[in-house]
């Protein structure tokens, strides 16, 4: 299941180039090289991973505190069906689902109340920036962090985020640093999003109904013998 977060990932940085390209490249500013160009920027989204991984802790927390771990294949399919809502709803609706737009608004609030006080140093800012964004709500976010919480294990949640936040670097990282040509080339890619969401969506369903097939659909005893702390 952790494999699925780094391609979660992946396919939620095609979806934030027109978001949170922007944001990154305030986040940069206007470094005296190409070298500290780079740094910066890694600066940054090393600082929203972290916020990612946070976010783990506390869902993986909440996870132990319900038991989550007795109802891990329920817990997959129910991220399965959110994934599969995600593709048939617009992003809109879906968000909507969570009270995304009353979030977002106190998102900007706090944001732009905290910016002003930021350090000046220019990495440190970018890892403050970077940290704060990661609150960002996003449709998918919230479906990385259902994923983190259907692990059902507090190590495992957090390194499921720590993974989504790995896997949103490269593509962020190229359309920050590369020219404005490619950001539009991965903008388009977008029409892709929803056939990958898709496919995830039926992994997870398929996990979590326990078909006995290896690695795609294990069987329940399967899954008990692979959380078993020796064969980890």
């Amino acid at each position: 299941m952790l494999a699925t977060a780094f391609i979660l990932g992946l396919i939620s940085s095609l979806h934030c180039v027109g978001m949170c390209g922007p944001l990154s490249w305030f986040a940069v500013g206007q470094p005296v090289s190409e070298r500290e160009r780079i740094s910066r920027l890694t600066t940054y989204l090393v600082g929203k991973t972290t916020t990612y991984v946070l976010m783990g802790l506390l869902f993986g927390l909440i996870g132990n505190s319900m038991g989550v771990g007795k109802w891990q294949q329920q817990m997959a399919i129910s991220v399965g069906i959110l994934m599969l809502l995600y593709v048939l709803l617009s992003e809109k609706r879906f968000v909507a689902l969570f009270g995304a737009a009353r979030s977002m608004k106190g998102f900007q609030h706090v944001r732009a109340r905290v910016l002003p006080y930021l350090p000046k140093h220019p990495f440190i800012k970018a890892f403050s920036i970077g940290l704060l964004n990661g609150f960002l709500p996003c449709g998918m976010i919230y479906m990385a962090l259902f994923g983190a919480l259907a692990t059902g294990n507090l190590a495992d949640s957090m390194t499921y985020m720590l993974l989504f936040g790995l896997g949103t670097m490269p593509l962020m990282s190229a359309t920050t640093l590369l020219l404005s040509s490619a950001s539009l080339l991965m903008r388009r890619s977008n029409a892709l999003i929803p056939i990958f969401i898709a496919i995830l969506g039926v992994w997870f369903i398929l996990k979590g109904l326990g078909f006995g097939i290896p690695y795609l659909s294990p069987s329940n005893l399967e899954l008990v013998v692979m959380q078993q702390p020796n064969c980890r």
